[in-house]
């Protein structure tokens, strides 16, 4: 995202701020495999 803002992004994406959030937060702490689907059980 390079400091721009969640909302421009989330916008151009087609998401929410509410759905770009918990992605920003996964990708910050994991990485692009933050990003991987998550198997459920």
């Amino acid at each position: 995202m390079s400091g721009r803002p969640v909302a421009h992004v989330a916008k151009e994406m087609g998401i929410s701020r509410t759905c770009a959030h918990p992605w920003l937060s996964r990708y910050r702490a994991h990485g692009w495999e933050g990003l991987q689907d998550r198997g459920y059980d």
